[in-house]
């Protein structure tokens, strides 16, 4: 069982203007993991993200997936959404991040656990 908390704020970091990075954050604990989905960098109209979450393991499986648009502004990274997952002894977790624009990925990052 995992349950997913969305939240908005503000994360650091930079790249160079006209550019995009997405990026999973991920902040471990005891219990499971809290996975950040953020972008960073700059652009001059709407963009789309779409974070999927799998868990799968002797509980079952579940998914999870979180989407909005979005209007970079301003240099630094900025947080889209955080997601808490608790995790058992065998459970496995695959997130994507993806950012789009107008249907043309722009912008992609991954993160399982347990890390190959």
């Amino acid at each position: 069982m995992w349950m997913v908390i969305i939240a908005f704020g503000l994360a650091a970091g930079s790249v160079p203007p006209d550019s995009i990075a997405a990026e999973i954050g991920v902040e471990r604990s005891d219990t499971g993991v809290t996975l950040t989905a953020r972008y960073h960098g700059t652009a001059d109209d709407e963009l789309e993200y779409r974070l999927v979450v799998r868990k799968s393991g002797p509980a079952g499986t579940s998914d999870s997936s979180q989407s909005g648009r979005f209007v970079p502004s301003g240099e630094g990274g900025h947080t889209l959404s955080t997601s808490r997952v608790n995790l058992s002894d065998g459970d496995h977790l695959a997130a994507t991040l993806v950012l789009t624009r107008r249907g043309d990925v722009v912008a992609r990052d991954e993160y399982r656990y347990p890390e190959p």
